[in-house]
């Protein structure tokens, strides 16, 4: 469990199963809200941490979740679900990655306990894990991931910062999933033309 010790990621504190075999994660807890009731909303923004400037604000949230997906990946464990609910502002405006839940090891990395490494052995090939509107291509179509996996999905999470919604659109999954594999989102720029050319 101290494979993932960074200043931005919640700490998990056990891995076991709990008395009926599910799975359970004991993590720190932390006191603050998700990203995702900030990320496209000035007002509550500036209410909340006196912020003037949205894009600025979420640029300085983004810089530590950078720094400890680097974290997770240099220990080869890659996170899986990264969105902005799994991360968390404290109140003082501490940046905090959270839910490990889907996390993976890759076949280089470095043992971990085994109780981690038991737990994903319910994550096989062919299974499609995460949230939709997140996923990488690979995901979406039940391949293995790595490392670009995660990347993929903060580039969704950062295309959704700076629209105001999220590059792969559908009523359904099936069709999020389609656009997904099949789609180029139209360029930030395009939408939000005020977006800096070098952030696009």
């Amino acid at each position: 469990t101290g494979a993932l010790e960074h200043p931005n990621i919640v700490p998990v504190h056990d891995i076991r199963v709990d008395e009926a075999g599910a799975p359970l994660i004991v993590l720190k807890r932390i006191e603050g809200r998700a990203w995702s009731e900030f990320i496209s909303n000035g007002d509550a923004v500036t209410e909340e941490f006196g912020a003037p400037d949205l894009l600025e604000w979420n640029l300085d949230i983004l810089r530590p979740v950078v720094l400890a997906v680097r974290c997770a990946h240099s220990r080869n464990i890659l996170h899986r679900d990264l969105k902005p609910d799994n991360v968390m502002i404290t109140g003082d405006g501490q940046v905090k990655i959270l839910d490990f839940g889907l996390a993976k090891q890759t076949p280089t990395g470095p043992a971990l306990q085994t109780d981690l490494t038991t737990l994903s052995r319910t994550t096989q090939e062919g299974m499609v894990l995460g949230t939709v509107p997140y996923m990488s291509p690979e995901q979406a179509a039940g391949r293995p991931v790595g490392q670009l996996s995660d990347q993929f999905s903060f580039g969704v999470v950062l295309y959704e910062m700076l629209c105001g919604r999220r590059p792969f659109q559908g009523g359904s999954v099936a069709t999020v999933l389609s656009a997904i594999l099949r789609d180029s989102p139209p360029p930030p720029r395009s939408l939000r033309p005020e977006t800096p050319r070098e952030v696009e």
